[in-house]
């Protein structure tokens, strides 16, 4: 669970409105500590690991979440990942604003009401409103809305990542960056991730503590709360070239409107001895790696077939697969990083405390 050994307190002097106090009350309820200028003021935080930079707006943990629901959350608008778990065994829900179970409404129109409303209001002002209600109502029944439900998990398994002191995770709210880090005898191990809003991609950084390399494996779970029974899921892992790429196909029940959906996760590994391969078809292997890079995209299908010409896969391949510096030499990212290049260009921070779906 996260950590609770954190006490929130309101000046009185602070003007607090009904949505900051329901977001307020709950971050408290989370365990999660609001940063300085955020939404509350602090008289006593849990400790911060000396390796963890605080962002000036945001929130952080120094425990692990437990479950998705204590997760941290990047988002652009249209894609969503919430990422939770242990350095053991990291979790990341991935969902898309088109991510709706269809029912075979698709096409159905609303009920022409318009001629009824004279009498509606004359049964209302009489005070029958049971019968202005059925005026409404008659000869239409209800129809329920498509379902929202999420994707699916990618699921980092790191057996070897047996001690994890000091960790915490921080959600930077002026750029979107979720991080987390811990230590052990080799040093500093981190993760950083968002979510591009020009790109469109899901970007998540694996770096290992000090002479040590990543080395873990990547696999899908589909086996979700909120994801529909009925959805039929096939997973491909390949890699070739120094390079791998983590395949998801889900298909919706037939005849009730869209096809399916995907996602695609492009796997880049950085060292001279870094390598990734595909083990059973369906999961992907990464070893002796100083950096690993992982670029997920996601997409929604009207019809069969659609996805046969790749969109997902020719949209990751033209992405920046390395991390060129930036003119800027250590700047830090001041504003959102809406796109990956920006992201990736920019030196690792210091440490110290401081369409509607259809």
């Amino acid at each position: 669970m996260p950590s609770r050994d954190a006490s929130h307190d309101v000046s009185r002097d602070t003007s607090l409105d009904r949505r900051g106090f329901l977001a307020a009350a709950a971050l408290t309820a989370a365990g999660a500590v609001v940063l300085p200028g955020g939404l509350l003021p602090t008289r006593a935080e849990a400790a911060v690991p000396s390796q963890v930079a605080l962002p000036q707006w945001g929130i952080h943990d120094t425990a692990p979440a437990s479950a998705w629901t204590d997760g941290f959350v990047g988002g652009n608008g249209e894609y969503g990942a919430v990422f939770h778990g242990t350095p053991q065994l990291e979790r990341i829900v991935l969902d898309h604003h088109r991510f709706v179970l269809p029912n075979g409404t698709r096409d159905v129109l609303p009920p022409v009401l318009a001629d009824r409303l004279e009498s509606v209001r004359d049964r209302a002002l009489a005070g029958d409103y049971w019968g202005a209600a059925g005026t409404f109502a008659e000869g239409w029944s209800l129809r329920w809305t498509q379902t929202f439900h999420p994707g699916y998990e990618l699921v980092l398994s790191t057996p070897g990542a047996t001690t994890a002191d000091g960790y915490a995770r921080t959600t930077d709210f002026r750029t979107g960056e979720v991080a987390h880090s811990w230590t052990d005898s080799a040093g500093v191990w981190k993760r950083r991730a968002f979510v591009s809003r020009a790109d469109k991609v899901v970007v998540h950084e694996l770096l290992p503590a000090g002479v040590r390399t990543v080395d873990t494996t990547i696999t899908v779970d589909t086996a979700l709360e909120g994801v529909p029974s009925d959805v039929g899921f096939s997973t491909v892992a390949t890699a070739a070239n120094g390079t791998g790429q983590l395949h998801v196909r889900a298909t919706y029940p037939s005849g009730q409107g869209a096809y399916g959906y995907e996602g695609v996760t492009r796997v880049v590994v950085t060292g001279t001895k870094a390598a990734v391969s595909s083990a059973g078809g369906t999961t992907l292997v990464v070893s002796r790696a100083t950096k690993v890079l992982l670029l997920t995209k996601l997409g929604r299908y009207e019809n069969a077939g659609d996805w046969n010409a790749k969109p997902l896969q020719a949209a990751l391949a033209a992405l920046p697969p390395t991390t060129p510096r930036c003119s800027g030499g250590t700047r830090r990212c001041t504003r959102p990083c809406s796109t990956v290049r920006a992201w990736i260009s920019v030196s690792p921070p210091p440490t110290g405390n401081s369409p509607r779906p259809s």
